[in-house]
């Protein structure tokens, strides 16, 4: 979590003194830059373990949420009880984005102690606090979080129940489809694509079709390519098969659609027509004057690999079109040259 743009050259020195001393943005600046730090010596982790619990308490919540955050990122490492009370208070702060990175932090350092502050976190009046202790829950200890984490599904606030279901999804129990299931049906769109993605966890595909309706919103389209990839079953591959012909503003989705369809596995295997229209779809946008439609379509051909679209990109370098982006395309020649066939 960031509220401000982080410095990238402010040195340890200078963020210990800032955090403390600074106007508010250096403060916070100070407290992001401090849970990047690497190299420190003992001590100096000391001085940054000790700024970062004051920063917790300081007047300005971005200061607060900064230092959440960066107490979580150190914690992970090494985590103390001192950080772990000192979060597990800063759930209860005034300002949300505090109680929120407070509460992912827990969960990113994992600490089994603070399971039973997130269960009561779980029952807050706050649904921003309740979604996101949840999703903590689910990351410091899956099997014990399951039955609260299904109990959730029944919150009274869509949010909750979307991050219940996703949590379910990283949980991974097989259990969790038939609940699952039934949110499909939810009146809320975004409780309906959680439930369907977190199924395709679970190699369920009874979501599809919520995930096939997603692709053609553009918040909702990369979700939705990610989880009909990992569900990998017949009726996935046929949803992603639709997205190829996307043009205009959703041509980026035909791009990501067309690398999950030759990237995926798929049992059975996919027809040979249907990975000649997906390699098709990343040759013409990976030679379009666009910049993100061609950055994309390069990154995924890279990913894809395969050495079938060295000439066509060799041509378009050539070409007056191309010459303006011959570095990076020459680039994506040499990451294909270098894979194995």
């Amino acid at each position: 979590m960031s509220y401000l743009l982080p410095s990238n050259t402010i040195t340890l020195e200078a963020a210990l003194h800032d955090i403390g001393h600074g106007s508010p943005r250096a403060r916070a600046l100070a407290a992001h830059a401090l849970g990047d730090a690497t190299g420190a010596t003992a001590e100096e982790a000391a001085q940054v373990h000790d700024a970062l619990l004051r920063a917790l308490t300081d007047s300005r919540l971005e200061v607060r949420a900064e230092a959440a955050a960066s107490l979580g990122a150190i914690g992970a490492k090494r985590p103390t009880p001192q950080v772990i009370a000192a979060l597990i208070a800063a759930i209860d702060d005034q300002a949300s984005p505090v109680r929120q990175a407070a509460l992912i932090a827990l969960g990113a350092i994992g600490d089994r102690s603070a399971f039973p502050a997130l269960l009561a976190a779980s029952s807050h009046e706050l649904p921003d606090v309740r979604y996101q202790a949840i999703t903590s829950l689910a990351e410091i200890d899956p099997a014990s979080a399951y039955d609260h984490v299904i109990a959730a599904l029944a919150d009274q606030d869509p949010q909750v129940v979307a991050a219940a279901a996703l949590a379910l999804g990283a949980i991974g129990d097989g259990r969790a489809a038939g609940h699952l299931s039934r949110l499909l049906e939810h009146h809320v769109r975004d409780v309906q694509l959680e439930a369907a993605c977190a199924l395709a966890e679970l190699h369920d595909d009874r979501g599809v079709e919520i995930l096939r309706g997603a692709l053609a919103r553009e918040q909702e389209a990369m979700y939705a390519i990610d989880a009909l990839a990992t569900l990998a079953t017949p009726a996935a591959g046929d949803a992603l098969a639709t997205a190829l012909t996307m043009r205009g503003a959703f041509a980026v989705v035909a791009v990501c659609a067309a690398g999950a369809l030759l990237a995926t596995t798929w049992e059975p295997p996919r027809p040979a027509s249907e990975a000649e229209a997906a390699r098709q779809v990343l040759l013409a946008n990976a030679t379009r004057w666009k910049l993100q439609l061609r950055e994309a379509a390069l990154g995924q051909i890279e990913r894809v690999g395969g050495t079938w679209a060295i000439a066509a990109l060799r041509d378009f370098a050539r070409s007056w079109q191309g010459w303006p982006a011959r570095k990076r395309i020459h680039g994506a020649i040499n990451a294909l040259s270098a894979q194995p066939a």
